[in-house]
């Protein structure tokens, strides 16, 4: 609104800022837990086939330099699916600081827009007691004007 200032809006602008800000963090935290979920998903699915295909190998009656080596590559593969296990378990952990830190970020935002919205809403009462104040002096004017008006006409009569 024109001729409004609210002396509190560089923090208002500040606390958005920060709030955008705790709001990408959250943001890329998620996308890592999302990312580590899927790094074990697809460890899982290749331990999946590396078991079935030692199965195989063990039915087919293979050589055991060719089983050992099989089996070294399985175990390679459940200590890789423990570690991202580990990796994705912190990635979760870390999405809820960052989500209370959008919530406080958020709080503090909210809380300075109130005062704006109070402050507006004081601003446009006030604005529009003085323009009650305007025209009831102009019909208080105009009123007297009328008053001269007629006692102009009865004294020329």
């Amino acid at each position: 609104m024109k001729g409004f200032h609210f002396r509190l809006d560089s923090l208002l602008h500040l606390r958005s800022f920060e709030t955008e800000r705790a709001r990408i963090e959250l943001s890329q935290r998620r996308q890592q837990a999302a990312a580590a979920a899927a790094a074990v998903r697809r460890t899982l699915g290749a331990i999946a086939e590396a078991s079935s295909q030692l199965e195989l190998q063990l039915s087919s009656g293979v050589a055991a330099a060719q089983l050992q080596l099989a089996q070294s590559g399985l175990y390679h593969l459940h200590d890789t699916a423990q570690r991202q296990t580990r990796s994705a378990s912190k990635a979760r952990a870390r999405i809820a600081p960052a989500r209370d830190a959008v919530q406080r970020a958020w709080s503090k935002q909210r809380a300075l827009e109130i005062l704006r919205e109070r402050a507006l809403s004081a601003y446009r009462k006030e604005q529009e007691r003085r323009e009650q104040k305007e025209f009831d002096e102009i019909a208080v004017e105009r009123a007297l004007l009328r008053r001269r008006a007629r006692e102009g006409r009865r004294d020329a009569a």
